[in-house]
């Protein structure tokens, strides 16, 4: 895969204005709707059950509680509640789900033009944005997959392990 000189040449759209956004986005989106969903109860109670009893209980309830964990870690290092570290994981998620999605424009060859359509259409995505305000694994399933696509076109430019 060739790299395009012109996306190299050109500046890239600087990332921190793409989480800033997302961010407050997600906070104005859950100040609108601050109902838990459905799924959000299931990884309260468990990241509960890790809290009081550990790792097992925690399965009981939910099968693969990695959301729930960390909700619980997060709540004992910073003594938020477990539905607000829940949201912040989530807002976290989507943050950097945003600013991969936009990297991974640039790696394509996306001047900053391009890479500024790409953030607009990230950020105001009606879809992502309804389920915003929701505690769910999904946003961070999403980045974490965009980030190995983007990752694999860098290899694909340059293919060596350093």
């Amino acid at each position: 895969m060739q790299a395009n000189p012109a996306a190299n040449a050109l500046p890239h759209l600087q990332y921190r204005w793409v989480v800033a956004v997302s961010l407050l986005l997600s906070a104005w989106l859950i100040w609108l709707d601050p109902l838990i969903n459905r799924d959000a109860i299931i990884y309260l109670r468990s990241a509960d059950a890790y809290l009081q009893d550990g790792l097992a209980a925690a399965q009981q309830l939910h099968g693969r509680p990695l959301l729930s964990i960390c909700m619980a870690l997060l709540h004992q290092l910073t003594s938020l509640s477990l539905v607000h570290a829940g949201l912040l994981i989530t807002s976290l998620s989507y943050a950097a789900l945003c600013t991969v999605f936009v990297a991974t424009v640039r790696t394509l060859g996306g001047n900053r033009t391009v890479q500024i359509i790409a953030a607009v259409v990230i950020l105001s995505h009606p879809w992502l944005n309804h389920i915003r305000s929701s505690i769910m694994r999904d946003p961070a399933y999403w980045a974490l997959l965009l980030l190995s696509l983007r990752e694999m076109l860098l290899y694909l430019r340059h293919p060596s392990l350093i």
